[in-house]
C-alpha cells in the first residue's frame, strides 16, 4: 500500500498535463500511486498520460467512455486508489519541489484525517493572487470532531473547503465517495465532497508555514476573463451541490449554527455566479443570462445575490436587461385574486384610495388581500372579508433584511392564489425587488402611481433615474394625471390614466356653498409638502382684513414637533381665538366641516396626485383657493378654483378676501365648483379597473423607441453624474468637518487636563494679584 494516492482528473489538458504529473513524480519522496483519470478528452490528452504511465510503473490510467466531470473522475481515481492518504491534483497545477516529504513527515509525527496545507497561486494580477492564496490558507490548529471542522469552516470561516490543498485518510476518502450516486456535477464538487468528508473526520489539522502547491489561477475554467453563456450555464450547476448539501443536513440533523453556516456557503456559491454574470458575461447576452440565473438557483435566491452584487443602489442596468428575459414574457393568470400593498392603510390619501378600491374590488366579486407594514389600529377600517399580511419594513433597503420580506411575500401569493397584485407603495425603494419576487410567480404587476413622477427629482434622490426603467418592468402603470400619463408613456405602452374613487356621497348636494359661513377650511394631512404654515400665514393677511372671518386647520400630523411647531405659529401670528385645529377628520366630522365651510384652501406644492379633498370640496360647492398644480386633471379646466402662483401667500390672501367680500364672486365660483363635479361623479371607475384586470395578462412589454430610449437614458445619466459629483463634494465637506471636531475635541481634552494639573494650578495662584491688579487698571481706565 502506498502513502499517498494522487487523483488526478484529465479533460483537454494536453498542454499543462505532462508538468502536472512531473510534479508528482519527480519528488524526492517515491512511494506513491498516480491515477489519471481521462475524462473522454477530444484532444491528445490521454496519449500524453498514457505515454508518461508507460514509461513510470507507478501512474495507473483509466479511460472514461463518456464525459462525466470532475466529480465523476475524482470518484473513479478514489475507488481505484489504495494508498493510506489519498491527494487531488488538478491537470493545469503543480506540486511544489519536497511537498510530499513535508506530507509524509507531518503523517508520521502528527496524523490527521485531513491534513491542510498552503499555496502558492499564480495570477495575472498581485491582486488577485494574494486574495487567492488568503482564501487556501490553512487553519493552524487542530480540531476534533466532524461538527466542530465543519463549524470552523462554514460558521468561522478559518478555512477553506477546496480538496487540491488536503490530504485526506484514504480509507475515509474512499468510503464516502463510494457513498455519493455518480454524478454529473462540474461546480462546487469540491464544497460537497469535503462538506462529506469533514462530517465523518475525526480531526483535521492545518500545518503551519507549509506551502506545498502551486495553483495556476485562470489556467483551467476559472479565472478574470470573458465567458460564454455556456460557461455561466456550468458555473450555476453549482446550484446542484446547494441542494444536495440541504439533503445532508437535513438527514444529519445539524445544528442551526452550522445549518445558518451553509446558508452563508450557498450565498458565496450563488454569488460568484452573479458576480461572474455582472463583470465577464457580455452585454448583449446579460437577459439570456439572467434567465440561466432564475432557471439554475430559483427566483429567491437570484434576487438576493442580485442585491449583494451591486445592483441595490444601480438598478436601471439590471432593469435594461430584465425587460427582455422570458421571465417578463411568461404567460400570467387571469385575475380573479387581487394582492394590494401600501405601508398603512389608515392617515391619508393613498390610504383612503386603498380601502376605496378595495370596497369597489369586493362589489366586482374580486378577492381581496392587503399586504401592510404597520397593522391597522382601528379594526374597522378592515372591510370584511379581507385578509391583512403584515410584510417587515425594508426602507432601508439591504439584501439580508429583504430575504424575509420576499419570503413572507411570497409564500402569501401562494396562500391566498393571488393573480394580480396593486403596487400603491409607488415611490418604494423595495418596488424592483418586490416586482422581481412577484412577476416569478406568474402574478400581473400594476403600479399605482399616487402622485407626480418628479417627486423623487425634488428631494435630489437618485432613484428618480432609476424610476422609468423600473416601472417599464410592471405590467400596466395607472396615474391620475395627464401629465404623468404622458412621462411613463415614454417608458411603457401599458400606461392608464383614471381618477381615483370618489367615496364624496355623503358631501353632494343640489345647493352650493354658503357665503355667509365666512369660515375658511384647510383640510389635509400635517406635514411639509402640503405647507399648512403657509396657510397660517395666508389667514393671518385675510384675518387682518376681514376680522370676522374664522379658520379651521384640520388634519393630523406624523410628527409630533411640526404639529407643535404649527401651534406656536398660530400664537405668533396672534390668531388663538380665530383658529381651530380639531386633528384629523373623517366620516361624519368631514361633512360638518365642508358643510360649515365657506371656502376650501389648499396650499400643496407640486407632489399632489389626484387630492380627493379637492373633489370633497367641489361636492360641497366650496369655491377653491390653492397654489397652482397645473397638472391636476381637476384643472383642467380650473372650474370653482382659484389658482394663485405657487408659495405666494398674498394672492392666495386676495382671493380668499373677495370671495368672503364679494358676493356675487362667491356665488359665480361656487356654481362653477358644483357644476364640475359631475365629471367626476359620472365617472365610471368600476368599468376601468374591471376592463384592466381583463386586459393586463395579455399585455406585451414593446420595446421603447430607441431615439427616445437614448435621448432619456442620457438625461438620467447626467442626472446620477451630477449627484455623484455633489454627494464627493458634500462628503468630502463632511470628512472635513469630522476631522476638525476630532481635533478640537481632543484640544478641548488636552486644555481640560492642563486646568486639572498642579503646575496649572500653582501657576493661576501665583499670578492672581497681577490678575487682580490688572482689572482695577482696566476699569479705572474705562471710567476716565
Amino acid at each position: 500500500m502506498p502513502t499517498f494516492s494522487v487523483i488526478v482528473p484529465v479533460y483537454n489538458c494536453e498542454t499543462t498535463v505532462e508538468r502536472a504529473l512531473s510534479s508528482v513524480l519527480d519528488q524526492s519522496f517515491r512511494d506513491i500511486e498516480v491515477i489519471a483519470v481521462d475524462d473522454a478528452s477530444t484532444d491528445s490528452s490521454l496519449r500524453v498520460i498514457e505515454s508518461i504511465a508507460s514509461k513510470d510503473n507507478r501512474v495507473k490510467v483509466i479511460p472514461l467512455k463518456e464525459n462525466g466531470r470532475c466529480f465523476a473522475a475524482r470518484q473513479s481515481g478514489v475507488e481505484a486508489s489504495s494508498g493510506s492518504y489519498v491527494l487531488f491534483l488538478d491537470a493545469d497545477d503543480e506540486y511544489l519541489d519536497g511537498a510530499l516529504t513535508v506530507l509524509a513527515s507531518n503523517i508520521e509525527s502528527d496524523p490527521a484525517d485531513i491534513l491542510h496545507f498552503g499555496v502558492s497561486v499564480s495570477a495575472p494580477s498581485e491582486e488577485a493572487s494574494l486574495r487567492t492564496e488568503a482564501f487556501l490558507r490553512p487553519y493552524d490548529k487542530t480540531i476534533h470532531g466532524g461538527a466542530a471542522i465543519l463549524e470552523k469552516c462554514y460558521c468561522e470561516n478559518e478555512f477553506n473547503w477546496n480538496l487540491v490543498n488536503k490530504a485526506f485518510n484514504g480509507d475515509l476518502c474512499r468510503s464516502v465517495f463510494a457513498g455519493f450516486e455518480k454524478s454529473s456535477v462540474q461546480r462546487g464538487e469540491d464544497l460537497l465532497a469535503f462538506t462529506s468528508l469533514a462530517y465523518h473526520a475525526d480531526t483535521y489539522r492545518g500545518i503551519k508555514d507549509a506551502v506545498l502547491y502551486r495553483y495556476n489561477y485562470g489556467a483551467g475554467q476559472d479565472g478574470d476573463k470573458t465567458i460564454t453563456l455556456e460557461e455561466l450555464d456550468s458555473l450555476c450547476e453549482s446550484s446542484k451541490v446547494a441542494e444536495a448539501l440541504d439533503g445532508l443536513f437535513a438527514q444529519w440533523n445539524v445544528s442551526p449554527q452550522l445549518a445558518q453556516g451553509l446558508a452563508k456557503i450557498q450565498a458565496r456559491l450563488i454569488d460568484n455566479c452573479t458576480a461572474k454574470f455582472k463583470r465577464f458575461l457580455p452585454d448583449p447576452l446579460k437577459a439570456d443570462g439572467l434567465d440561466i440565473l432564475f432557471a439554475r438557483w430559483g427566483a429567491e435566491k437570484t434576487i438576493v445575490s442580485l442585491m449583494r452584487c451591486g445592483y441595490l443602489n444601480n438598478p436601471a442596468k439590471l432593469c435594461k436587461k430584465l425587460a427582455a428575459t422570458r421571465l417578463m414574457a411568461e404567460q400570467r393568470k387571469p385575475v380573479s385574486s387581487i394582492g394590494a400593498y401600501y405601508r398603512s392603510s389608515e392617515g391619508g390619501g393613498a390610504e383612503k384610495v386603498l380601502r376605496d378600491l378595495t370596497a369597489l374590488w369586493l362589489e366586482q366579486g374580486y378577492r381581496v388581500t392587503w399586504f401592510l407594514e404597520e397593522s391597522p389600529q382601528d379594526s374597522s377600517c378592515i372591510p370584511e372579508g379581507v385578509d391583512v399580511v403584515l410584510l417587515p419594513d425594508c426602507s432601508k433597503l439591504a439584501a439580508g433584511a429583504y430575504q424575509e420580506r420576499m419570503l413572507v411575500l411570497r409564500q402569501a401569493i401562494a396562500t391566498y392564489d393571488i393573480d394580480a397584485f396593486v403596487y400603491h407603495q409607488w415611490l418604494s425603494n423595495t418596488l424592483l425587488w418586490d416586482l422581481l419576487a412577484i412577476k416569478t410567480l406568474q402574478v400581473n404587476f400594476i403600479v399605482h402611481c399616487h402622485g407626480l413622477f418628479t417627486n423623487k427629482m425634488r428631494f435630489g434622490l437618485y432613484g428618480f433615474a432609476h424610476m422609468p426603467d423600473v416601472y417599464a418592468l410592471a405590467d400596466a402603470i395607472v396615474v391620475i394625471n395627464p401629465t404623468d400619463k404622458l412621462f411613463w408613456s415614454n417608458f411603457s405602452n401599458n400606461v392608464y390614466q383614471t381618477n381615483n374613487v370618489l367615496s364624496a356621497d355623503s358631501f353632494k348636494s343640489n345647493s352650493c356653498g354658503d357665503f355667509d359661513n365666512q369660515t375658511v377650511l384647510w383640510l389635509g394631512r400635517l406635514s411639509p409638502e402640503k405647507h399648512p404654515e403657509k396657510a397660517l400665514e395666508i389667514f393671518a393677511e385675510v384675518h387682518r382684513r376681514c376680522p370676522s372671518a374664522s379658520f379651521v386647520l384640520a388634519g393630523s400630523a406624523s410628527n409630533s414637533d411640526y404639529e407643535d411647531s404649527l401651534h406656536s405659529k398660530v400664537e405668533e401670528l396672534g390668531l388663538e381665538e380665530t383658529v381651530s385645529m380639531p386633528g384629523w377628520c373623517d366620516g361624519e366630522k368631514k361633512r360638518n366641516l365642508f358643510e360649515h365651510a365657506s371656502i376650501f384652501l389648499m396650499t400643496s406644492e407640486e407632489r399632489e396626485g389626484f387630492p380627493l379633498t379637492l373633489i370633497e370640496s367641489k361636492a360641497a360647492g366650496l369655491p377653491c383657493v390653492m397654489f397652482d398644480l397645473p397638472y391636476l386633471t381637476m384643472l383642467q379646466p380650473a372650474e370653482g378654483i382659484c389658482t394663485a402662483p405657487q408659495g405666494d401667500t398674498f394672492s392666495a390672501a386676495e382671493f380668499i378676501i373677495k370671495l368672503l367680500t364679494d358676493k356675487t364672486y362667491y356665488s359665480e365660483i361656487s356654481e362653477e365648483a358644483s357644476r364640475s363635479f359631475k365629471r367626476f361623479d359620472e365617472y365610471d371607475q368600476a368599468s376601468f379597473w374591471r376592463d384592466l384586470f381583463a386586459e393586463v395578462p395579455t399585455l406585451d412589454h414593446a420595446p421603447r423607441n430607441a431615439e427616445n430610449a437614448i435621448m432619456w437614458d442620457m438625461l438620467f445619466d447626467s442626472y446620477s453624474v451630477g449627484l455623484d459629483t455633489w454627494k464627493r463634494k458634500v462628503d468630502a465637506k463632511e470628512r472635513q468637518r469630522k476631522k476638525l471636531d476630532a481635533q478640537l475635541k481632543k484640544k478641548n481634552k488636552e486644555i481640560a487636563a492642563l486646568k486639572r494639573s498642579s503646575s496649572w494650578k500653582a501657576g493661576r495662584a501665583v499670578t492672581c494679584l497681577p490678575r487682580a491688579i490688572k482689572r482695577m487698571v482696566k476699569k479705572a481706565s474705562r471710567r476716565s
